[in-house]
């Protein structure tokens, strides 16, 4: 293993911490909401076992992989792209949110990431074919995302106006 460059292990390893990230912040909107409404809970918690079972399944695809492929030197280019995807992902997760509109804003800015191509990359270019089936990663792409936060948000809620109203539970951080 070549200490300068990064390995495929560690580039399965970030890719999996981002779907990770991913996963915690939709969790904790999960917490923060559940005091109001369960179908509000509900959303955010779908986009959390997503996420969850996306890293479950970088998982899988890496435990299967020969060690000598893990060790292998992985492109730099996806390396610095997971990296820096990772850093906006931390930074956009931790921060505060007062209310359902900010919980959704940054909801928004995340799914705008490359997060779901680098989750698609890995999957198309690391996993055996008879586990990459379409619907495996149908669901994670960016503008399927998106769509679901616009389209799927219970309709009382989709408003700015009426999510600015939605105080996020300061008890459940």
């Amino acid at each position: 293993m070549n200490a300068e460059f990064p390995t495929i292990q560690k580039l399965f390893d970030q890719t999996i911490a981002l779907q990770k990230a991913s996963e915690a912040f939709y969790s904790r909107l999960t917490a923060l909401f559940t005091y109001y409404s369960s179908e509000i809970a509900d959303f955010w918690k779908r986009f959390s076992e997503e996420d969850h079972q996306a890293a479950i399944f970088l998982e899988t695809i890496r435990n299967r992989l020969p060690r000598e492929r893990l060790e292998q030197i992985a492109d730099p280019g996806i390396f610095h792209r997971v990296q820096k995807c990772l850093e906006d992902t931390l930074i956009l997760s931790g921060k505060p949110i007062d209310n359902l509109e900010e919980a959704y804003r940054i909801a928004l800015q995340l799914e705008g990431l490359e997060n779901h191509a680098i989750y698609e990359f890995m999957v198309l270019n690391f996993a055996p074919q008879e586990i990459t089936q379409p619907s495996g990663i149908a669901h994670l792409k960016t503008h399927e995302r998106i769509h679901q936060l616009k389209q799927n948000l219970p309709e009382a809620f989709r408003t700015s106006a009426a999510r600015i109203k939605i105080n996020a539970n300061k008890e459940n951080p």
